[in-house]
């Protein structure tokens, strides 16, 4: 059997089923949850240059995973405990996927043997997690007036909110479907040997900490790495103008917004009665 560089285990942990009855079962409760919602928001600081691409080009930048600010990013481990039969109908699936790539007359016991083996499955670990921080990703969140999410990702209300309906963002083109983030206390236990390449990819990059739980986040994922994705323009109907946001700024998106060839709602956030914020049409 020959010896496995990363880029070959990643390319094997790929080959496994990508979407099965399941996955598409939660895709489509995922849908139903976002024509519920209606929309999904995404922050953004008050970059002309950033809002032009977004608002008059229509286009996402889906960035490097790597690049995210949570330092448990895709860190969620694999079980590797299965049942032995999963394991060799894993194996078999491999060696038929792959026969080129292993010595003639190698046996099925001696596949299913270095898949158990630590060594080989530290590798296929730490390929795919490489594989996975090379992806592009953009996030969206369900509210728009969580005061942290301003302070973190809109230039500390200096900037923008940004409204698209929700369905509209399903699928982008060379995306995955959006996957709606988890919350936890602890990693989830992910079997490796009895999943989808979705859902082992979904739980390392759609699993977070409780803490973030407030975001009630949502990510798409661009599966041929980080580069800009196109949607279609009518998708982002609104945009929410930051509490603090400075009146050449709020000048200069509104020129911005003024060439869109579609309808735009403009919104000034201010600070509520209490601790919460509130939005009129600007």
């Amino acid at each position: 059997m020959t010896d496995l560089t990363a880029n070959t285990v990643s390319r094997r942990v790929r080959a496994v089923e990508v979407l099965d009855a399941e996955d598409h079962r939660q895709a489509r409760r995922d849908g139903a949850r976002l024509e519920r919602l209606g929309h999904l928001y995404r922050f953004m600081r008050a970059r002309p240059d950033r809002l032009e691409q977004v608002l008059l080009g229509s286009r996402l930048w889906l960035g490097a995973f790597a690049n995210l600010n949570d330092p448990f990013e895709a860190s969620v481990p694999w079980r590797w405990e299965a049942p032995a039969g999963a394991v060799r109908a894993y194996a078999k699936q491999y060696m038929a996927e792959h026969a080129q790539e292993f010595l003639p007359g190698t046996s099925l016991d001696k596949v299913v043997e270095w898949l158990l083996d630590r060594g080989s499955r530290d590798a296929r670990r730490e390929a795919v997690r490489a594989h996975v921080l090379d992806l592009g990703v953009t996030c969206f969140t369900e509210p728009w007036d969580d005061v942290p999410l301003w302070t973190y990702y809109g230039g500390e209300h200096r900037g923008v909110c940004l409204r698209f309906q929700a369905t509209r963002l399903m699928p982008l083109e060379g995306c995955f479907p959006p996957m709606r983030v988890t919350y936890a206390t602890r990693f989830p236990a992910v079997p490796f040997f009895q999943s989808t390449w979705f859902r082992l990819v979904k739980a390392i990059i759609a699993t977070k900490a409780r803490a973030w739980r407030h975001e009630h986040e949502w990510r798409i994922v661009r599966y041929e790495g980080h580069g800009e994705v196109p949607f279609s323009p009518d998708a982002l109907d609104g945009i929410i103008l930051g509490c603090r946001m400075s009146e050449a700024d709020r000048t200069a998106v509104g020129r911005i917004v003024a060439q869109r060839a579609t309808p735009t709602a403009v919104f000034q956030a201010a600070v509520g009665n209490g601790y919460n914020l509130t939005s009129t049409p600007a």
